[in-house]
């Protein structure tokens, strides 16, 4: 009797990513955050944590996608697993702070950005937020330190040189702080540099003529962005353009309340509230009514009576100088509500404008229309709730998750519109003699990729036999010809893995 070698080739199979694949996965995400589609980051950096939960990096990535949604709870979650996989982890515990911060967790907040200075040292990043927070709680003494130090070692962050200022001002070394804010306005005449050096020069009641003179450049440049991007499509861009607005606004307005001058405040301060009312805008509000002796009202917008049924739809609104009509754009929702863009158009106030460069200002309208004859509801989100509304509305990109169905070396993955190749010539592998005497039976896996002429490439081994039948499995393959894989119509190179059994048959009578 002697043993027969048996081979089969008993699969041909899709390329599933394998746990090594997820750094391309976790790649793929990071690219996502790094072009703002926020959306498709967290898309493929969950699937690398359902994966692999203890992945070196994607947590973190995982919270910085969650905070730029302003998913504050979910990026906190993310941030504490990725420091209980590695609390060494680099910026992990500063992307906490910031998430704490936001959340209104400000000690924990000022715990997380320590905790990443004793984990970096180095991280001027981190100092410089650190400083930047104690100036926020009016903590100049504790900010002092740490913004000293960037400044000795010469890191020339724009928000820590104005913090410094800032410090310097509230501890009374006025002379120090005044020339590095005027020395940043000159070098970085941006308007949200002019805008930050302007609020800290009013805030402590110093050379308010500069600090106008700077809010007046801030709000004049970006009114006039405004005016000139007016004719392009809305985008998220366009809304981030109004919360700068708002916050110049707000700047100049503040300017002229410490100056005593309320009729001007009261402008500009009302029109950064009526688009932004965010803590520090609402708390300026209630100064300056406060001081007036009179009482804030709430800004509110009702719609009348228009459909029976439940529905909701998201709308784009222009508000321009009055007298001009306000321009609505359907977006996305109840397509029954599409017809009622004109009724959002007519019931959405013209806003509020105090500037000489009266700009058209792009704002997000919620509609909700409970049914059963009630009235429906029109919510102005404010100019930030707005931006993250659009951002965790965008779909993920398409691009990049086909992007993602491909192998490291840029095959695409069986799935989708991405058709599997068949095998139309595939000569079986030898049996190795010394596997044969051994009696080593087993399945060798290999993966591959079938090019766009179907023929097979990039062929690694994922399991193996030994005892010669691995090389005997890529000899045979190496040969195999294909109907190559589809997309869109055309050939493509597709990357499969193939399962090879090797068996051993006893033959009677030998």
């Amino acid at each position: 009797m002697r043993l027969a070698p048996i081979v089969l080739v008993i699969a041909l199979l899709p390329a599933v990513i394998p746990a090594q694949d997820t750094t391309q996965l976790a790649r793929t995400g990071q690219q996502a955050a790094a072009k703002g589609e926020y959306t498709t980051a967290v898309y493929f950096l969950k699937q690398v944590v359902a994966a692999e939960p203890r992945h070196p990096t994607a947590w973190r990535s995982l919270c910085r996608a969650y905070f730029e949604l302003d998913q504050l709870d979910a990026a906190i979650d993310a941030c504490l697993k990725q420091i209980d996989v590695n609390p060494q982890n680099a910026g992990v515990y500063g992307q906490l702070g910031r998430a704490l911060w936001r959340k209104g967790k400000r000690d924990e907040a000022i715990s997380a950005f320590s905790q990443q200075i004793e984990v970096d040292p180095r991280n001027n990043t981190t100092r410089a937020e650190l400083g930047h927070y104690y100036c926020e709680l009016g903590k100049y003494t504790e900010a002092l330190p740490e913004l000293e130090r960037l400044a000795t070692a010469g890191r020339n962050i724009t928000r820590g040189q104005e913090d410094l200022g800032d410090a310097y001002l509230a501890l009374g070394q006025i002379d120090k702080g005044l020339a590095i804010l005027n020395q940043l306005a000159q070098d970085r005449p941006d308007p949200a540099t002019l805008s930050s050096v302007a609020y800290r020069l009013a805030s402590h009641r110093v050379r308010l003529d500069l600090a106008q003179r700077y809010a007046e450049t801030a709000v004049t440049t970006t009114a006039t962005t405004l005016v000139a991007s007016a004719e392009e499509p809305p985008s998220v861009a366009a809304l981030r353009q109004v919360v700068l607005l708002a916050t110049h606004w707000d700047t100049l307005g503040w300017v002229h309340f410490q100056a005593g001058h309320l009729d001007e405040a009261d402008k500009f301060i009302g029109a950064a509230w009526s688009v932004n009312p965010i803590d520090r805008i609402a708390d300026h509000m209630r100064q300056l009514y406060e001081r007036r002796g009179q009482k804030q009202q709430p800004v509110t917008i009702a719609a009348g009576r228009l459909l029976p049924g439940k529905a909701a739809a998201d709308f784009y609104v222009v508000q321009a100088q009055k007298p001009a009509v306000p321009d609505a754009q359907f977006i996305r929702g109840d397509e029954r509500l599409r017809p009622f863009t004109k009724n959002v158009q007519d019931l959405t106030p013209a806003g509020i404008f105090p500037e000489a460069i009266p700009p058209k200002v792009l704002r997000r309208v919620t509609l909700t229309c409970p049914g059963q004859g009630g009235d429906c509801s029109l919510e102005l989100l404010s100019a930030a709730a707005a931006v993250y509304a659009e951002l965790n509305a965008a779909p993920v990109n398409t691009h990049l998750a086909v992007e993602s169905l491909r192998d490291k070396s840029g095959a695409y993955r069986i799935g989708g519109d991405v058709t599997a190749p068949v095998p139309i010539y595939r000569p079986e592998p030898e049996y190795s003699e010394q596997a044969r005497k051994a009696k080593i039976q087993g399945t060798v896996i290999l993966h591959l990729e079938v090019d766009p002429t179907g023929h097979t490439r990039n062929i690694e081994m994922v399991r193996g036999l030994g005892m010669g039948l691995d090389e005997k499995a890529i000899e045979a393959v190496s040969k195999w010809e294909f109907r190559p894989g589809m997309k869109d119509g055309q050939p493509v190179a597709v990357a499969v893995t193939v399962e090879v059994n090797f068996r051993l048959l006893l033959r009677p009578g030998q």
